[in-house]
Protein backbone atom coordinates (compact mmCIF):
# COMPACT_ATOMS: atom_id res chain seq x y z
CA UNK A 1 0.00 0.00 0.00
CA UNK A 2 2.94 2.45 0.64
CA UNK A 3 3.90 2.30 -3.20
CA UNK A 4 -0.27 2.30 -3.95
CA UNK A 5 0.27 5.47 -2.04
CA UNK A 6 3.13 7.19 -3.52
CA UNK A 7 1.55 6.78 -7.42
CA UNK A 8 -1.61 8.58 -6.59
CA UNK A 9 0.33 11.38 -6.43
CA UNK A 10 1.46 10.61 -10.10
CA UNK A 11 0.59 13.38 -12.81
CA UNK A 12 0.03 13.23 -16.21
CA UNK A 13 3.43 14.67 -16.96
CA UNK A 14 5.13 11.75 -16.48
CA UNK A 15 6.89 10.16 -19.44
CA UNK A 16 8.62 6.46 -20.23
CA UNK A 17 12.01 8.15 -18.83
CA UNK A 18 10.72 9.45 -15.39
CA UNK A 19 7.74 9.56 -13.41
CA UNK A 20 6.42 12.98 -12.74
CA UNK A 21 4.84 13.92 -9.15
CA UNK A 22 3.30 16.39 -6.84
CA UNK A 23 2.55 16.36 -3.19
CA UNK A 24 0.87 19.03 -1.87
CA UNK A 25 1.65 21.58 -4.85
CA UNK A 26 5.62 20.48 -4.13
CA UNK A 27 6.42 18.48 -8.03
CA UNK A 28 9.42 16.04 -7.72
CA UNK A 29 10.45 13.59 -10.19
CA UNK A 30 11.77 10.25 -9.96
CA UNK A 31 14.14 9.05 -12.74
CA UNK A 32 17.01 7.53 -13.42
CA UNK A 33 19.57 9.95 -11.31
CA UNK A 34 17.34 9.18 -7.96
CA UNK A 35 17.30 5.25 -9.08
CA UNK A 36 20.63 5.40 -8.74
CA UNK A 37 21.56 7.36 -5.66
CA UNK A 38 18.89 4.67 -3.99
CA UNK A 39 20.54 1.87 -5.57
CA UNK A 40 24.13 2.69 -6.59
CA UNK A 41 23.82 0.22 -9.78
CA UNK A 42 25.49 1.14 -13.16
CA UNK A 43 22.60 2.68 -15.01
CA UNK A 44 24.92 3.97 -18.07
CA UNK A 45 23.66 4.16 -21.58
CA UNK A 46 23.19 0.28 -23.25
CA UNK A 47 25.18 0.58 -26.05
CA UNK A 48 24.32 -2.04 -29.52
CA UNK A 49 27.52 -3.57 -29.27
CA UNK A 50 27.63 -4.63 -25.76
CA UNK A 51 27.56 -8.09 -24.76
CA UNK A 52 27.79 -11.68 -26.67
CA UNK A 53 25.76 -13.60 -28.83
CA UNK A 54 23.06 -15.76 -26.76
CA UNK A 55 24.29 -19.19 -28.89
CA UNK A 56 26.92 -19.45 -26.17
CA UNK A 57 24.82 -21.18 -23.35
CA UNK A 58 27.68 -23.29 -21.67
CA UNK A 59 25.40 -22.89 -18.50
CA UNK A 60 22.22 -23.91 -19.34
CA UNK A 61 24.24 -26.99 -21.04
CA UNK A 62 25.71 -28.01 -18.01
CA UNK A 63 23.39 -27.23 -15.35
CA UNK A 64 19.41 -27.71 -17.44
CA UNK A 65 20.19 -30.67 -19.10
CA UNK A 66 20.35 -28.95 -22.40
CA UNK A 67 17.19 -26.93 -22.58
CA UNK A 68 17.26 -24.14 -24.60
CA UNK A 69 15.30 -22.09 -22.00
CA UNK A 70 14.36 -22.32 -18.76
CA UNK A 71 11.91 -20.16 -16.60
CA UNK A 72 12.37 -17.78 -13.50
CA UNK A 73 11.21 -20.27 -11.40
CA UNK A 74 13.36 -23.05 -12.44
CA UNK A 75 16.53 -20.62 -12.03
CA UNK A 76 15.43 -19.82 -8.01
CA UNK A 77 14.80 -23.73 -7.73
CA UNK A 78 18.01 -24.47 -8.89
CA UNK A 79 19.76 -22.11 -7.08
CA UNK A 80 17.98 -22.23 -3.43
CA UNK A 81 18.95 -25.97 -3.77
CA UNK A 82 21.03 -27.53 -1.58
CA UNK A 83 22.02 -30.58 -3.64
CA UNK A 84 23.97 -28.33 -6.57
CA UNK A 85 26.62 -30.61 -8.18
CA UNK A 86 28.52 -27.68 -10.01
CA UNK A 87 31.32 -26.35 -8.96
CA UNK A 88 32.18 -23.07 -6.75
CA UNK A 89 32.64 -20.41 -9.82
CA UNK A 90 29.18 -21.68 -11.75
CA UNK A 91 27.55 -21.31 -8.55
CA UNK A 92 28.33 -17.93 -8.35
CA UNK A 93 27.46 -16.60 -11.93
CA UNK A 94 24.02 -18.44 -11.35
CA UNK A 95 23.05 -16.28 -8.37
CA UNK A 96 24.67 -13.21 -10.12
CA UNK A 97 22.00 -14.23 -13.51
CA UNK A 98 19.66 -14.67 -10.79
CA UNK A 99 19.92 -11.45 -8.97
CA UNK A 100 19.41 -9.78 -12.59
CA UNK A 101 16.54 -11.95 -13.39
CA UNK A 102 14.64 -12.44 -10.68
CA UNK A 103 15.19 -9.63 -8.15
CA UNK A 104 16.22 -6.44 -10.71
CA UNK A 105 13.76 -7.72 -13.38
CA UNK A 106 10.33 -9.49 -13.68
CA UNK A 107 8.74 -10.79 -10.45
CA UNK A 108 6.70 -13.20 -12.89
CA UNK A 109 7.96 -17.00 -12.06
CA UNK A 110 6.92 -18.44 -15.12
CA UNK A 111 8.92 -16.17 -17.17
CA UNK A 112 11.72 -17.00 -19.12
CA UNK A 113 15.47 -15.72 -18.26
CA UNK A 114 16.78 -13.59 -20.94
CA UNK A 115 19.46 -15.84 -22.61
CA UNK A 116 21.45 -13.04 -23.26
CA UNK A 117 22.16 -12.98 -19.01
CA UNK A 118 22.84 -16.28 -19.04
CA UNK A 119 25.42 -16.01 -22.17
CA UNK A 120 26.96 -13.03 -20.70
CA UNK A 121 27.68 -14.05 -17.32
CA UNK A 122 30.82 -16.49 -18.74
CA UNK A 123 32.29 -12.96 -19.75
CA UNK A 124 33.26 -12.25 -16.32
CA UNK A 125 34.45 -8.29 -17.18
CA UNK A 126 31.89 -7.37 -19.77
CA UNK A 127 28.69 -8.72 -17.06
CA UNK A 128 30.66 -7.00 -14.55
CA UNK A 129 30.85 -3.36 -16.51
CA UNK A 130 27.19 -3.98 -17.99
CA UNK A 131 24.92 -0.89 -17.14
CA UNK A 132 22.35 -3.43 -15.13
CA UNK A 133 20.97 -0.38 -13.23
CA UNK A 134 19.44 1.03 -16.56
CA UNK A 135 17.85 -2.27 -17.90
CA UNK A 136 16.45 -2.69 -13.92
CA UNK A 137 15.42 1.10 -14.50
CA UNK A 138 14.06 0.97 -17.86
CA UNK A 139 11.50 -2.21 -16.57
CA UNK A 140 10.74 -0.35 -13.12
CA UNK A 141 9.68 2.90 -14.60
CA UNK A 142 7.86 1.66 -17.69
CA UNK A 143 5.24 -0.55 -14.81
CA UNK A 144 5.39 2.39 -12.80
CA UNK A 145 4.04 5.10 -15.11
CA UNK A 146 1.40 2.38 -16.28
CA UNK A 147 0.37 1.44 -13.03
CA UNK A 148 -2.94 3.81 -12.71
CA UNK A 149 -4.14 3.32 -16.11
CA UNK A 150 -7.70 3.97 -16.05
CA UNK A 151 -8.45 1.06 -18.34
CA UNK A 152 -6.76 -1.41 -16.13
CA UNK A 153 -8.60 -2.70 -12.80
CA UNK A 154 -5.77 -3.55 -11.42
CA UNK A 155 -1.69 -3.92 -11.71
CA UNK A 156 1.58 -5.36 -11.31
CA UNK A 157 5.23 -3.83 -10.75
CA UNK A 158 7.74 -5.72 -12.29
CA UNK A 159 11.64 -4.57 -12.24
CA UNK A 160 12.54 -3.08 -9.00
CA UNK A 161 9.96 -1.04 -7.17
CA UNK A 162 11.70 -1.35 -3.90
CA UNK A 163 13.93 1.70 -4.99
CA UNK A 164 10.80 4.03 -5.80
CA UNK A 165 9.75 3.01 -1.82
CA UNK A 166 12.71 3.58 -0.66
CA UNK A 167 12.74 7.06 -2.45
CA UNK A 168 9.47 7.76 -1.06
CA UNK A 169 10.86 7.26 2.24
CA UNK A 170 13.62 9.74 1.58
CA UNK A 171 11.32 12.65 0.15
CA UNK A 172 8.26 11.96 2.31
CA UNK A 173 9.76 12.19 5.96
CA UNK A 174 7.04 11.55 7.85
CA UNK A 175 6.14 8.71 5.73
CA UNK A 176 9.46 7.09 6.95
CA UNK A 177 8.78 7.29 10.12
CA UNK A 178 5.59 6.01 10.39
CA UNK A 179 5.69 2.99 8.22
CA UNK A 180 9.68 2.19 8.07
CA UNK A 181 12.50 1.85 10.33
CA UNK A 182 15.90 3.69 9.94
CA UNK A 183 18.95 1.88 10.12
CA UNK A 184 21.86 3.92 8.80
CA UNK A 185 23.51 6.50 6.53
CA UNK A 186 24.89 4.43 3.95
CA UNK A 187 25.52 4.64 0.41
CA UNK A 188 23.69 3.47 -1.19
CA UNK A 189 20.63 4.62 0.58
CA UNK A 190 18.45 1.51 -0.26
CA UNK A 191 20.83 0.28 2.60
CA UNK A 192 19.10 2.80 5.37
CA UNK A 193 15.68 1.43 5.18
CA UNK A 194 13.73 -0.93 6.88
CA UNK A 195 10.17 -1.79 6.39
CA UNK A 196 8.17 -2.17 9.64
CA UNK A 197 6.33 -5.11 10.76
CA UNK A 198 3.03 -4.15 10.93
CA UNK A 199 0.73 -3.73 7.85
CA UNK A 200 -0.77 -0.88 6.75
CA UNK A 201 -4.22 0.10 4.77
CA UNK A 202 -3.97 2.99 2.02
CA UNK A 203 -6.58 5.35 4.97
CA UNK A 204 -4.32 4.87 7.56
CA UNK A 205 -1.68 6.14 5.35
CA UNK A 206 -3.13 8.72 3.94
CA UNK A 207 -4.70 9.88 7.24
CA UNK A 208 -1.48 9.41 9.23
CA UNK A 209 1.04 11.17 6.49
CA UNK A 210 -0.66 12.52 3.12
CA UNK A 211 -3.56 14.76 4.77
CA UNK A 212 -0.90 16.78 5.91
CA UNK A 213 -0.38 20.25 4.38
CA UNK A 214 3.55 19.64 4.22
CA UNK A 215 4.79 16.26 3.88
CA UNK A 216 7.49 16.93 1.20
CA UNK A 217 10.92 17.52 1.46
CA UNK A 218 13.44 17.78 -1.55
CA UNK A 219 16.23 15.06 -1.72
CA UNK A 220 19.11 16.46 -1.13
CA UNK A 221 22.31 14.72 -2.76
CA UNK A 222 26.04 14.60 -0.79
CA UNK A 223 28.84 16.17 -2.86
CA UNK A 224 30.16 12.64 -2.65
CA UNK A 225 27.04 11.09 -4.56
CA UNK A 226 26.75 13.65 -7.21
CA UNK A 227 30.15 13.04 -7.65
CA UNK A 228 29.45 9.26 -8.09
CA UNK A 229 26.76 9.95 -10.31
CA UNK A 230 28.03 11.91 -12.47
CA UNK A 231 31.31 10.09 -13.03
CA UNK A 232 29.42 6.56 -13.67
CA UNK A 233 27.59 8.64 -16.43
CA UNK A 234 30.57 10.15 -18.32
CA UNK A 235 32.45 6.27 -17.89
CA UNK A 236 33.32 4.72 -21.15
CA UNK A 237 31.81 1.16 -21.16
CA UNK A 238 34.27 -1.51 -20.89
CA UNK A 239 32.15 -3.87 -23.60
CA UNK A 240 33.32 -2.23 -26.53
CA UNK A 241 35.22 -4.25 -29.52
CA UNK A 242 38.42 -5.86 -27.94
CA UNK A 243 40.75 -4.12 -30.75
CA UNK A 244 39.71 -0.48 -29.50
CA UNK A 245 39.68 -1.27 -25.65
CA UNK A 246 43.39 -2.56 -25.71
CA UNK A 247 44.05 0.56 -28.12
CA UNK A 248 42.17 2.89 -26.22
CA UNK A 249 43.65 1.21 -22.98
CA UNK A 250 47.24 1.42 -24.24
CA UNK A 251 46.87 5.14 -25.23
CA UNK A 252 45.17 5.79 -21.55
CA UNK A 253 48.19 3.89 -19.96
CA UNK A 254 50.85 5.87 -21.91
CA UNK A 255 49.04 9.24 -21.00
CA UNK A 256 48.74 8.16 -17.10
CA UNK A 257 52.66 7.43 -17.07
CA UNK A 258 53.40 10.65 -18.92
CA UNK A 259 51.18 12.90 -16.86
CA UNK A 260 52.05 10.96 -13.77
CA UNK A 261 56.22 11.47 -14.51
CA UNK A 262 55.30 15.39 -15.12
CA UNK A 263 53.48 15.90 -12.32
CA UNK A 264 56.09 14.39 -10.14
CA UNK A 265 59.04 16.42 -11.54
CA UNK A 266 57.24 19.77 -11.03
CA UNK A 267 56.41 18.79 -7.96
CA UNK A 268 60.43 17.87 -7.13
CA UNK A 269 61.15 21.06 -8.87
CA UNK A 270 59.01 22.85 -6.58
CA UNK A 271 60.07 21.45 -3.23
CA UNK A 272 63.80 21.73 -3.93
CA UNK A 273 62.54 25.43 -4.88
CA UNK A 274 60.95 25.80 -1.61
CA UNK A 275 63.44 24.03 0.48
CA UNK A 276 66.30 26.50 -1.30
CA UNK A 277 64.78 29.60 -0.90
CA UNK A 278 64.32 28.92 2.93
CA UNK A 279 67.39 28.42 3.68
CA UNK A 280 68.89 31.84 3.85
CA UNK A 281 66.13 32.01 6.80
CA UNK A 282 67.09 29.03 8.36
CA UNK A 283 70.95 30.07 8.75
CA UNK A 284 69.64 33.42 9.82
CA UNK A 285 67.76 32.45 12.58
CA UNK A 286 70.52 29.79 13.55
CA UNK A 287 72.60 32.65 13.62
CA UNK A 288 70.27 35.14 15.93
CA UNK A 289 70.26 32.45 18.51
CA UNK A 290 73.33 31.22 18.66
CA UNK A 291 73.88 34.99 19.42
CA UNK A 292 71.81 35.30 21.57
CA UNK A 293 72.73 31.89 23.82
CA UNK A 294 76.59 33.14 23.43
CA UNK A 295 75.68 36.99 24.41
CA UNK A 296 77.81 37.48 21.60
CA UNK A 297 76.60 40.68 19.64
CA UNK A 298 78.15 41.64 16.29
CA UNK A 299 76.03 44.42 14.67
CA UNK A 300 78.42 44.37 11.72
CA UNK A 301 77.76 41.29 11.09
CA UNK A 302 74.17 40.78 11.48
CA UNK A 303 73.49 44.20 8.98
CA UNK A 304 75.55 42.64 6.30
CA UNK A 305 74.53 39.48 6.32
CA UNK A 306 70.25 40.81 6.60
CA UNK A 307 71.98 42.86 2.71
CA UNK A 308 72.78 39.22 1.59
CA UNK A 309 69.24 37.55 2.42
CA UNK A 310 67.34 40.34 0.84
CA UNK A 311 69.44 40.23 -1.98
CA UNK A 312 69.19 36.76 -2.12
CA UNK A 313 65.17 36.52 -2.14
CA UNK A 314 65.08 39.45 -5.14
CA UNK A 315 67.08 38.86 -7.61
CA UNK A 316 67.71 34.76 -7.63
CA UNK A 317 66.07 33.73 -10.10
CA UNK A 318 63.53 30.33 -9.88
Amino acid sequence: MILHSLLLHVDGSSNGTELHLNFGGNKTKFGIEEFRIITSLNCNEIHADMGVSNDNNRLLVKCFSGKSSISRNELKDFVKSRKIDIDAEDAVKLVKVYIVENILGSKRGDRLVDNFVMSLVDEDQTFEAYPWGRRSFNETIKYLTSALDSSKTGYELCGFPIAFQVWGFEVIPLLASSFSIHVGSKFPRILNWKTGKKSCHLKTIWKKVFKRSKVYAPLNFSNDERNSFHHAMLCVSSTSKRGREEDDHNSNTKKRKIYSSSSSNEEVISLLKVRFLLFPTYVLVFIFCLVCILKIFCLQFLIYFTFFCVFYYIFLPF
